[in-house]
């Protein structure tokens, strides 16, 4: 009886699949940075709310200061300290708004939410002397010596006229809060000789501060 010969089994090939397409290592890169930087993003608004929470509960005690906030995001501001003529001196004169003569020195009060680099005084003047040798007019505030009002005024007119002032060092001189202005006629930069000096009347309005 023949033997048949045994036939050897067939190996059939598989087809291996393609392995996946390896990302390169910058975009790994990226892809972390990407997920630290939104962590940190989150961490961020997280403090900055906690940090508002505590000013505003800080704060609740003064009214002032929570109504100050809207200012912080005023580029230009006017705060207005005298919007009526003020008179002045010791005559009564026909070209003035206010005829008769007013207390001698104005003092006014004003509240700043802002202190910045470059503020300014304003005001409309009319009857101002530029000569500062026989009527100084000075400006002080909060007690410090600003300026010679005479100074601003190229002759002396019956006219209006708008004169502008930069406060020099504002944050040296204003401050938040509170401030006080004066200004008089018939005194120099000491706040002192008066009645050594004319009181020359002159009138003013629209007094503000700028920044």
């Amino acid at each position: 009886m023949a033997q048949t010969r045994s036939q050897k089994p067939t190996l059939q090939s598989k087809a291996v699949p393609p392995l996946p397409p390896q990302k390169p290592l910058w975009s790994n890169v990226y892809q972390t940075l990407k997920e630290k930087f939104k962590e940190f993003n989150r961490e961020l608004i997280g403090l900055l709310v906690y940090t508002l929470l505590l000013s505003l509960i800080a704060n609740l005690a003064d009214p002032s200061t929570i109504a100050c906030w809207p200012h912080y995001f005023i580029p230009h501001e006017t705060i207005n300290i005298q919007k009526e003529p003020y008179h002045i001196g010791d005559v009564e004169l026909w070209i003035f708004r206010h005829s008769p003569p007013e207390i001698n020195p104005f003092t006014q009060s004003f509240h700043l939410c802002r202190v910045t680099s470059k503020m300014k005084l304003t005001m409309v003047a009319v009857h101002v002397d530029p000569d500062i040798t026989t009527s100084p007019i000075s400006i002080f505030i909060n007690g410090q010596f600003i300026t010679y009002l005479n100074y601003y005024s190229p002759y002396e007119i019956d006219e209006p006229m708008i004169i502008q002032i930069d406060i020099p060092k504002p944050q040296d001189v204003l401050r938040v809060g509170d401030n006080f202005i004066m200004i008089i006629s018939g005194a120099d930069y000491r706040g002192l000789e008066y009645g050594v000096y004319n009181t020359d009347d002159i009138e003013f309005w629209n007094l503000q501060i700028e920044r």
